[in-house]
């Protein structure tokens, strides 16, 4: 768990250094579209602070797999607030 820890925390902060550095913003204060494409740049290897592309593919997978477990996870594990995720795919039985 520390390596996967720290691999997303130096990941993230160069998500971040893209972001500031090609919009002068911050990752989470760009439109959606903006975003895709400072992941698409990571990915691409356009960001000096990734010095493979493949470091970028190895953020990627964890954030992804994170973001669906939070979102279609049980709501008592403190994901999936509301039963967003489960009302998302209509398989909510009841609360």
């Amino acid at each position: 768990m520390p390596i996967c820890r720290n691999s997303n925390r130096h990941g993230l902060a160069a998500l971040e250094a893209h972001s500031r550095k090609t919009y002068n913003q911050s990752f989470v204060q760009l439109t959606p579209a903006r975003q895709d494409e400072v992941i698409a740049g990571l990915e691409e290897g356009k960001a000096p602070s990734f010095h493979l592309a493949e470091r970028a593919q190895l953020l990627r997978r964890p954030c992804a797999t994170h973001t669906m477990e939070g979102m279609f996870a049980d709501p008592i594990y403190g994901g999936n607030k509301d039963f967003a995720g489960w009302n998302l795919v209509g398989s909510r039985v009841s609360s």
